[in-house]
């Protein structure tokens, strides 16, 4: 990659950001293509998200189950909160890389809402 001159940069750079600034398409363009890799022009496969999005849906539905399917009783029992506590703390990891934030506090944030919904369904299991 070649190295750019610092006096042609801070020559350069304010008059370019005042353009961008003062045009929000452009400016929601230039940083989706340079900062996220997306283009406007060529938008993404709808086949393509359904087959992510269900697969998904698959794994996380089936992770807690596989202890049941060799495992009875307590270990079952705990393998599964082990699994889902895991999958949960990963989930949030990789949200946290990908939106360049804390890894441990969404991966925590995350933990913490399946915790919450677990807690409320088996409120509403021993209500009912």
């Amino acid at each position: 990659m070649p190295s750019v001159d610092a006096d042609f940069l801070n020559q350069k750079m304010p008059p370019m950001a005042h353009i961008l600034m003062h045009n929000p398409d452009l400016a929601l363009d230039t940083h989706a293509s340079l900062e996220l890799g997306v283009d406007r022009e060529q938008p993404g496969s709808a086949l393509q998200a359904t087959v992510a999005s269900f697969v998904s849906f698959a794994i996380g539905a089936v992770l807690p189950l596989a202890p049941w399917f060799v495992l009875s009783g307590t270990f079952a029992i705990v393998a599964s909160i082990t699994i889902g506590g895991l999958a949960a703390l990963g989930l949030g990891a990789a949200i946290g890389t990908f939106t360049a934030r804390s890894r441990w506090g969404t991966a925590v944030r995350q933990l913490s809402a399946a915790e919450a919904e677990r807690g409320q369904r088996v409120a509403g299991q021993e209500a009912g």
